[in-house]
């Protein structure tokens, strides 16, 4: 009897220490495999002058992984559309009373007309890409508000994702975020 109490200890410190090792290999296999990106903010007054009080924030996406990183935009077709990419960021704000980032604007492909032609957008290691522009508070917030770009990288995904740090609407950004907050996934 006293040796299968010795053999079930054991074989539990056993199972402990295979299932730790295994834990921590897990660990390291997710972070090789999740790319690392970031969204950083700068800002500068209006430049269309519309809306003096405002200032246009701009997001961009840095692949700074050894992985090619894909995000997905829409094409526009040219001519009156113009030719340009967008991408589905969203503007986020702080709700303060409840403690968490509520949406205040999100591109989405209903916001454009008839089959938006979407591209997928390889993002080299060390490369960037700008992915957000807003001119707020115009677009959403108000002047005080702590604000985040959140950048999905798909169009019909919620996730994966990649949010910039947070910064104050109204502020000139790039110097005054205010924490490191951009993860993935969250």
């Amino acid at each position: 009897m006293e040796l299968n109490i010795k053999r079930m200890k054991t074989y539990r410190m056993f199972v402990t220490l295979v299932l730790f090792i295994s834990l921590q290999d897990l660990d390291s296999v997710l972070d090789a495999q999740e790319p690392q990106v970031r969204v950083t903010v700068s800002s500068v007054a209006d430049p269309t002058h519309a809306f003096p009080e405002n200032r246009l924030y701009k997001g961009v996406i840095r692949n700074d992984g050894k992985s090619h990183v894909f995000v997905e935009a829409v094409q526009m077709p040219g001519e009156v559309a113009g030719h340009g990419k967008f991408f589905p960021c969203s503007i986020q704000t702080w709700d303060r009373h409840e403690a968490r980032w509520r949406t205040a604007l999100k591109d989405t492909l209903s916001n454009f007309p008839g089959k938006p032609h979407v591209v997928r957008i390889d993002i080299e290691p060390g490369a960037q890409l700008e992915v957000c522009r807003a001119i707020l508070p115009h677009d959403a917030g108000r002047v005080g508000d702590k604000a985040r770009f959140l950048l999905r990288l798909t169009w019909t995904d919620a996730r994966p994702y990649v949010s910039s740090s947070p910064f104050i609407v109204g502020d000139d950004s790039g110097a005054n975020t205010l924490g490191d907050d951009h993860h993935n996934n969250n």
